[in-house]
């Protein structure tokens, strides 16, 4: 079976996304409901091990320790404008983890998008921008920093009745088979076609 998405995005570049499923995960959505606000999260303590942290959502002034990250975590830094392209105007949406000290050791995004779904407007978030420092990946805890976030944004986003009906994305080998492990993704299948 193959599954039809058109993505659009305000501003941007239009396309469709075409994913061959087995009907495991994809059924006949309900209608879609309206984007909603989503009100302010506080930071709260977070214990993993014996390590405390704080969660809670990215903000502009953040935008420092985001770069800081994606650096340590990806080995190379973004270009200058990449943050505000990805982030500001609502464009984007993060949750990210402190560690004592005040330093960001991992962030989980989301960019929106609407998707037609049956020919029906479907609000939903593509995950992008995963990255967890690499000091802090092997704490010895099935639900650790990676957990923490993608469980947070999920939670405070994703499902019926919030922002966003569903969450996709496009992850790497390595952060599919832990998210598989965690039993948090789950895979729809290969693409079979994409054209912009």
């Amino acid at each position: 079976q193959c599954l039809t998405l058109e993505v659009s995005q305000d501003g941007a570049a239009q396309g469709i996304v075409n994913y061959r499923t087995s009907g495991v995960l994809m059924s006949d959505l309900p209608p879609p409901l309206s984007c909603q606000d989503k009100p302010e999260m506080e930071r709260s303590d977070c214990l993993i091990g014996n390590h405390h942290f704080r969660i809670g959502n990215i903000g502009v002034a953040d935008e420092p320790e985001v770069l800081r990250l994606f650096a340590e975590a990806f080995g190379h830094t973004p270009d200058d404008r990449w943050y505000h392209w990805k982030y500001s105007r609502g464009r984007g949406e993060a949750v990210g983890l402190w560690n004592e000290s005040g330093q960001l050791v991992a962030h989980y995004a989301g960019l929106p998008r609407t998707l037609l779904w049956h020919g029906n407007r479907m609000e939903t978030v593509q995950i992008g921008d995963v990255m967890v420092l690499p000091q802090v990946r092997g704490l010895m805890t099935r639900k650790g920093p990676f957990f923490q976030v993608c469980t947070r944004f999920f939670d405070s986003r994703v499902g019926e009745g919030k922002s966003y009906r569903l969450a996709f994305g496009f992850p790497n080998q390595r952060a599919m088979t832990l998210g598989r492990a965690l039993d948090l993704y789950h895979d729809a299948g290969k693409i079979h076609l994409l054209r912009w």
